[in-house]
């Protein structure tokens, strides 16, 4: 990239890699500025959201058409440094992430800087509404619409009558054994449900709760789970657990069709529905012989993707999480605001639904109100704002437009919108309010 004789860029020999049309087709804003502030290039997405042509913004100060949303660009090209995902409300109804990074010529030299704002207002009301449509859900119902739900349902449906079947994998917490229970509870199982958790069994334990002892003068014989789930339902949680040995003998039941307790002669015929959970990386376990093939590929096999992957899904379950907080701890259920819901969107949940409830239970007892905001979450969860952003930045006669553009948000907020509620609350007048809606561009 090259500078102009005049300070500016030429945005015009990004031309010749086709930058200029990929960015052109984006959904997302882009804004370029050069070394002095001034707007290089504005995209179609740009002119779409905010209404300002191409040809009444391009060379001319951005700060001029955003007084707010220019800090961070200012800011970059002051540090030198990029600065990400920055959450902005630029009006009441619209929630956005900005991004913005320097720009260097050949040499190294500054000489602009580019932001990226993804709008995600239709991902939050879409979230809204389908955390509102499941506002009395319970967690069956969670699920029943996803399409692990009606894969894992096939295949217990068409299942044979007995041996193995379904082999749920994911990372730990995507709710596996959840959803093997609900589907089976969705479809019926043919008998009882026993679990058995894979996880906790040492080699002897483990050969002793599935096959059973046979017993014998010293001790009485003592049926496993294999037995006992006869007619029913075995539910293996965590299956990839269970000690090698253990797992071959599995295979060997499960393939053959019968087993024999340890210390007895007489075999028993499996007659049981096996279904189990793993952790992702099990087929790179199979791979490396750490877990057999054989056993493996016994089963039908469904992935649920984390929760990073389900966003539309995140509200949803956070809202059933308040719930079963807020029944535990006697408190009246609140409601997620619009940058809670953004913060829980935009946060990739490591530790997934496990880590959402818990999330949920802080944010509750942070919770004052009837609302839960984006201060309420955890603090990794809470999104860097603009606001953040602009405290060095912005100087003091801004602050109090600053100031004064969010208490008119809050009160409209809590007043649902309502404009003579709002006024009153500010003790201004309603023709007050209204000029400075105008104003602040807040005029939705």
């Amino acid at each position: 990239m090259q500078e102009t004789g005049n300070g500016g860029i030429d945005i015009m020999e990004l031309d010749t890699t086709g930058v200029l049309t990929i960015l052109d087709v984006m959904p997302d804003a882009v804004t370029v500025v050069d070394a002095e502030g001034r707007v290089a290039y504005w995209n179609r997405a740009a002119e779409r959201v905010y209404g300002i042509a191409r040809e009444d913004i391009l060379g001319r100060p951005v700060s001029e058409f955003f007084p707010r949303e220019s800090v961070m660009l200012l800011q970059v090209l002051q540090t030198g440094m990029p600065v990400t995902h920055v959450y902005h409300r630029p009006r009441p109804a619209w929630h956005v992430f900005i991004s913005a990074v320097p720009l260097r010529d050949a040499s190294g030299r500054l000489v602009g800087a580019a932001a990226v704002e993804r709008d995600i207002t239709a991902v939050i009301r879409l979230s809204e509404r389908h955390a509102a449509l499941n506002a009395e859900a319970g967690q069956a119902s969670l699920w029943l619409h996803t399409p692990w739900m009606s894969e894992v349902v096939e295949l217990l449906r068409f299942g044979p009558a007995h041996g193995p079947l379904v082999l749920v994998m994911g990372e730990p917490g995507t709710g596996k054994a959840s959803l093997l229970r609900q589907a089976l509870q969705e479809l019926g199982a043919p008998g009882p449900v026993w679990t058995v958790a894979c996880e906790s069994l040492s080699e002897p334990l483990s050969e002793l709760e599935l096959f059973g002892a046979a017993g014998g003068s010293q001790a009485p014989e003592r049926p496993g789970a294999l037995a006992r789930a006869a007619g029913g339902v075995l539910l293996l949680r965590r299956i990839d657990a269970l000690p090698i040995t253990t797992l071959h003998r599995l295979g060997h039941a499960i393939t053959e069709g019968w087993f024999q307790p340890p210390g007895g002669d007489a075999s028993q015929p499996l007659r049981c529905r096996i279904v189990a959970t793993a952790d992702a990386n099990l087929p790179e376990r199979v791979a490396a012989g750490e877990f057999p093939a054989r056993l493996y590929y016994a089963f039908q096999h469904v992935v649920v993707p984390p929760l990073r992957a389900r966003r539309d899904e995140i509200s949803t379950w956070a809202v059933h999480f308040l719930r079963e907080v807020c029944r535990e701890l006697g408190r009246p259920l609140p409601s997620l605001t619009g940058d809670a819901v953004a913060a829980l969107t935009a946060y990739d949940w490591p530790g997934n639904l496990p880590e959402l409830r818990h999330a949920m239970r802080a944010a509750v007892q942070r919770a004052t109100g009837p609302e839960v905001t984006a201060a309420d979450l955890p603090i990794p969860l809470r999104p860097v704002t603009l606001q953040d952003v602009a405290k060095e930045a912005l100087p003091l006669p801004r602050w109090s437009s600053e100031l004064e553009r969010d208490r008119i948000e809050q009160a409209l907020r809590q007043c649902g919108g309502n404009k003579a509620r709002a006024a009153r609350m500010l003790g201004i007048s309603r023709g007050s309010l209204y000029y400075k809606l105008r104003q602040y561009g807040m005029e939705e």
